[in-house]
């Protein structure tokens, strides 16, 4: 196991990495104009460490080379791919993936051997690729190993035989493995660095080969399930509405994109793999119970979650009341991208998450009493297919609030308000897992909020626009003096949830 050293995380040297992350490989993408490039930026950050404790070993010829730490430790790197490209400038360059693995590490007894120093190895590199391109793309790829000595041995030596890049996103999906830009999980793991989600750019480059294959695959999807949703839509209305007029029938079009609203929104919903849920509304999950990306996601930074919990108070009352609560950190995920936050607890378990309060029937996949009354042996078999999932997009969010942890409070927390169109206020308070930074999180969501509301097509005021472009440009929200206080952004702008479908950005 592996455990970074706090003070170096602090001086920005490590970055906050998970246990066991040498067992992992990582591709990144990127763009360049020629090997060198990448020899280049190891050699300058070589020569500000010890040269007796890392040395570099290249390649003659090839994009290779091996980074060593005296003797210990082989970090690998070498290039997977290569496509050339033609920059708006007209300057030819290329398109290429470089995979990082560790080829040889040591154990002494549970603990990483050199763990920092490996550590510092792949930060220099994920630096030096962030700072040649700021929209580095990195995707985790598992790695097969295998002791080369004895169980029990001083030290145990392990060797990576090879790394798996063919895996379908569908095997990736079921390993939890990820995809997002280098720079959003440098900053998710306490380094502060420059790039990552392009919506706050005035003029993005070159769109990533990785990023620009995953939004054409879902604009695909959303343009097939639109279409089969049209026709049987147009059949039954036919049906229902013959001898109407073309007049009467876009009118009720109309109507209809209006009205596809839910009253009562408490986020959290039960859903089934295979339940048609509206897709504006509800958040919806794929056979291995993972959540359905958008075409506008364009990325989906995971966030594992300690405990969330999800307060209501209906219009009138003084006082929140406690709607929903999970302190499992093995089920709840929260999900961040460029138009909405999602979250899902894949082995829901009502008793142990304190159970549900059904809401009557505003809509027929909420949670209430006949799950409430079910046997553990019913519930055991529905969560083979279905979950806790729901989303809040970016048009209903009114505040953001974050608190770093302290004495009194031991997880990094960053919490949501939202109003629905019963007027009731929903607080969802999310305690954040691992070495996540609440505040570098929730600056990140309201900066992609911003960017994500500037475009909507509801009228707004000059005011409103004015704060929403501030945050637009990388305002950050202002931190309370007191630790004990939970800082906090209010949004202007924003919406009643469920409503908006109308004024999206990309209709």
């Amino acid at each position: 196991m592996y455990k970074p050293n706090k003070r170096k995380v602090e001086k920005g040297l490590i970055a906050n990495r998970p246990s066991y992350f040498e067992n992992y490989g990582y591709e990144y993408t990127f763009f360049y104009y020629d090997h060198q490039n990448v020899v280049q930026l190891m050699t300058d950050w070589l020569s500000t460490r010890n040269q007796k404790m890392y040395k570099i070993h290249l390649t003659e010829g090839k994009p290779h080379f091996l980074l060593e730490i005296i003797g210990t430790c082989l970090l690998e790197i070498y290039q997977a791919s290569k496509k050339e490209i033609t920059y708006s400038n007209g300057v030819t360059g290329y398109a290429v993936s470089y995979v990082a693995v560790f080829k040889r590490w040591e154990y002494y007894g549970s603990e990483l051997f050199m763990g920092d120093e490996m550590n510092e190895m792949l930060t220099g590199l994920e630096l030096g690729l962030v700072n040649m391109d700021p929209y580095t793309w990195v995707r985790t790829i598992p790695s097969k190993a295998h002791l080369k000595n004895n169980v029990g041995a001083r030290p145990e030596v392990f060797e990576s035989l090879y790394v798996e890049r063919t895996l379908t996103r569908e095997a990736a999906a079921e390993k939890k493995l990820t995809e997002e830009y280098l720079a959003d999980r440098l900053n998710s793991m306490g380094l502060a660095v420059q790039g990552g989600t392009p919506l706050a750019q005035v003029a993005p480059p070159f769109p990533n080969p990785l990023i620009e294959e995953r939004v054409q695959n879902n604009l695909k999807l959303a343009e097939e399930t639109k279409s089969s949703e049209s026709n049987q839509g147009s059949a039954s209305q036919g049906a229902a509405n013959q001898g109407a007029g073309a007049q009467g029938a876009a009118d009720q079009g109309a109507e209809t994109q209006e009205e596809r609203v839910l009253k009562d929104y408490p986020a959290y919903f039960e859903v089934s793999v295979d339940e048609p849920l509206d897709p504006f509304i509800h958040a919806r999950i794929d056979e291995h119970k993972n959540i359905i990306q958008e075409p506008h996601d364009h990325i989906f930074q995971e966030v594992r979650l300690a405990g969330v919990t999800l307060y209501k108070r209906p219009k009138g009352a003084s006082s929140y009341s406690e709607f929903y609560s999970d302190s499992l950190d093995r089920d709840n995920f929260l999900y961040v991208s460029d138009c909405r936050i999602a979250f899902i607890n894949r082995k829901y378990n009502k008793k142990e998450a304190g159970g549900w309060v059904g809401f009557g029937g505003a809509s027929a996949y909420v949670i209430g009493e006949a799950m409430n009354l079910a046997s553990m042996a019913r519930k055991a078999i529905q969560r083979r297919d279905k979950a806790l999932a729901g989303h809040i997009r970016y048009e209903w969010i009114g505040l953001i609030g974050f608190q770093h942890k302290n004495k009194a409070f031991g997880h990094e927390m960053i919490r949501f308000l939202y109003k629905d169109l019963n007027r009731t206020t929903w607080m969802l308070s999310c305690n954040l897992a691992g070495g996540s930074n609440a505040e570098l999180l929730a600056n990140d969501i309201v900066r992609r909020l911003a960017s994500y509301r500037l475009r909507m097509t509801n009228e707004r005021s000059e005011e409103t626009n004015q704060e929403l472009q501030k945050y637009h440009m990388g305002m950050p929200i202002q931190r309370e003096a007191d630790p004990k206080e939970i800082s906090v952004a209010i949004l202007p702008g924003n919406l009643f949830a469920t409503k908006g479908s109308n004024f999206r950005p990309e209709n």
